[in-house]
């Protein structure tokens, strides 16, 4: 921002300083004692990064997202307030639209100083939408604006940044990002086998006027699909090829006649019904929801997705706790008991040390998990009906079997749903690093194994974490590509990202990269069979790492610092080599049958009869039987 630029900036911040003094004057109320630090501006992913700094992709439009912290002295004051966010952009980006939860008092208006255009969005903010205090971490990704931004492909270095400034109260605040643009090596490819998704609200709230070339460059990353979109994004969408998930919201499945309760005998409002009550009093096409899922079916590409999370604190009606002492023959002590404790202890049940309550807590998680598996087959019994031709995809927490710490976590076996449904995606949150990498590979596995024991027939499309809403650290863009092929290799169909509202420019090129390594190998993986016995590794590093999982337990990864993979197709086989080490590079050395021949390799050094890969790569060696 030129001196001239600026002095222009502060004599007009100093005249609006003055009218709210002097209006406050004449009416005889005091100043609010609000001050500058009682408001900050988020501006994700930037602000959680650790330079802090907004990287984008040149030449294409992208979505910067907006929240707002405040102190208790703001929330104090009122419950909603009138906030000017000035948005000073280089002349060069073009702010098209923006959309989110928080919704104008006034017309927005943009006026250009210098080399700059400052931007005026006056919106409402309620306190329930604030994203914490001031510096503290937030837990939430919803309560956002998306600022949907078009982007050159160069920009003079001194205009690199973005600053935007809050004006409420009769006070400001400022705060400025550097910008750094980055560009695609190549576009990423729509994988023919392999869909590659995302799990995303700001993404998709995109209007007409950013909608198109947002989708673009959603497609020129490879994306293929998304749970949700606006009316206008999906139109952009479906000219890109990338398919909508018709996302329906847990509010339609409330039932006021039947609705859940939870252990402390609370009303779940707005969710699910009592899976028990709904399944024996509704007819299935009648079962509140199904009628909206297959109008989301009808309305955008024919498929209705679910996020469906029957945690253990809930089931608690009146005629679900006399079925589960009917069935499981508990007694009403004994429940109490039960009850008493879930309602104190919550998703920390599991781990109790109480032999009494750990075994009734038991029975039910396994009686719940057939409740809810009969409330999803129900559901999709319904939906079938109104749309016999939709999708139905269903997106539960992560358990996979009747015992597993996840299952007994959660308070259900997830994979008991998979055989009702069309498509299955497990929320495979499961940490950072390479340890975390190789456990989302086994809980993949587990998965793929499972459902097959259990004659499941449902597409597996794991969700995979990005990283926390909030937190400081994260899955980098490496770590990505490793879940990403890992979970294809072990047996998925597809992924989808939580949540790409956190990714910058480094992730989207990285992404690209990974669709076109799919390109290259998918089939193997969708096609093949595995072959690991007769490809062992061999003198390789051995060890254990701890992984801390929710709600309240570790888990053991064995070789946190290698994988490998072995698939056959036809006549030749694809070892996957994955060096899950953070800084050193890893050397494999397989055991290879004779008559098998290297014929191509990828980001795998040849040494000798062995592999060399770099840290946080994977290497692809292709052999043939000759």
């Amino acid at each position: 921002m030129s001196d001239k630029t600026r002095n222009h900036h502060n004599i007009r911040r100093l005249v609006w300083t003055a009218s709210i003094l002097f209006a406050m004057m004449l009416t005889g109320t005091a100043p609010t004692p609000v001050h500058a630090e009682d408001w900050r501006p988020v501006l994700l992913p930037a602000s959680i990064n650790q330079d802090r700094t907004v990287h984008m992709v040149g030449g294409h439009i992208q979505p910067v997202f907006l929240m707002f912290q405040a102190s208790d002295a703001v929330r104090q004051q009122a419950e909603e307030h009138k906030v000017e966010v000035y948005v000073s952009l280089p002349i060069e980006v073009k702010l098209l639209d923006h959309a989110g939860q928080f919704h104008e008092y006034d017309q927005p208006s943009h006026e250009q100083q210098g080399e700059r255009v400052v931007h005026r969005l006056p919106l409402r903010v309620s306190n329930h939408l604030l994203a914490g205090h001031p510096g503290a971490n937030f837990i939430s990704e919803w309560t956002s604006q998306a600022l949907y931004l078009d982007i050159p492909e160069q920009l003079p270095a001194e205009q690199r940044f973005i600053e935007i400034e809050l004006r409420v109260d009769g006070t400001a605040v400022q705060q400025r990002w550097p910008m750094v643009l980055h560009a695609f090596d190549q576009p990423g490819i729509q994988n023919r086998l392999t869909r590659i998704g995302m799990w995303s609200y700001g993404y998709t709230r995109a209007g007409e006027a950013s909608g198109p070339g947002l989708a673009a460059f959603l497609q020129q990353a490879g994306i293929g699909h998304t749970q949700l979109a606006s009316e206008a994004m999906h139109s952009a969408l479906v000219e890109r090829n990338i398919i909508n998930g018709g996302d329906v919201h847990h509010d339609h499945f409330f039932s006021s006649q039947y609705p859940d309760v939870t252990a402390t005998g609370a009303v779940f409002a707005g969710g699910f019904a009592c899976p028990v009550s709904a399944v024996e009093h509704y007819h299935p096409a009648d079962l509140p929801g199904v009628s909206v899922m297959a109008e989301a079916a009808r309305r955008f590409d024919g498929i209705a997705t679910v996020d469906y999370e029957p945690e253990a604190r809930f089931g608690f009606s009146d005629h679900s706790i006399e079925r589960f002492k009917q069935d499981m023959d508990v007694s009403d002590e004994a429940f109490d008991r039960l009850r008493a404790y879930i309602a104190e202890h919550g998703l920390r049940t599991y781990i109790t040390e109480d032999s009494e309550i750990a075994e009734l807590y038991k029975r039910w998680v396994d009686w719940r998990t057939k409740q809810v598996a009969r409330y999803v087959r129900h559901m999709a019994e319904g939906f079938k009906e109104l749309k016999p031709d939709g999708r139905f995809e269903l997106t539960p927490n992560p358990g996979y079997d009747d015992t597993g710490l996840a299952t007994l976590g959660y308070g259900y076996n997830a994979v008991e749903m998979a055989r009702y449904v069309d498509a299955i995606q497990p929320q495979i949150y499961v940490g950072y690093g390479g340890a975390g990498a190789k456990l989302a590979m086994q809980y993949v596995r587990n998965w793929r194994q499972n459902m097959k024991e259990q004659n499941a027939e449902a597409e597996l499309h794991p969700i995979l974490l990005v990283r926390y809403a909030g937190a400081s650290v994260f899955n980098n863009p490496n770590r990505l590509h490793q879940q990403i092929i890992g979970a294809i290799a072990e047996g998925a169909d597809g992924i989808l990202l939580y949540y790409p509202d956190q990714m910058d420019a480094p992730y989207w090129i990285k992404l690209s990269k990974t669709t076109r390594t799919l390109d290259r190998v998918e089939q193997f993986y969708h096609e093949g069979e595995r072959v690991d016995e007769e490809f062992p590794p061999q003198n390789m590093l051995e060890g254990t790492a701890s992984v801390s999982r929710w709600p309240a337990h570790k888990l053991v990864v064995e070789n946190p610092e290698w994988h490998m993979t072995a698939h056959r197709l036809n006549d030749r086989v694809l070892l996957t080599l994955f060096n899950l080490h953070e800084a050193n590079d890893v050397i494999f050395s397989v055991q290879t049958p004779d008559n098998w021949h290297v014929t191509e390799t990828m980001e795998a050094d040849e040494t000798g009869d062995d592999w060399l890969v770099a840290p946080q790569s994977i290497g692809f060696v292709v052999l043939e039987y000759q």
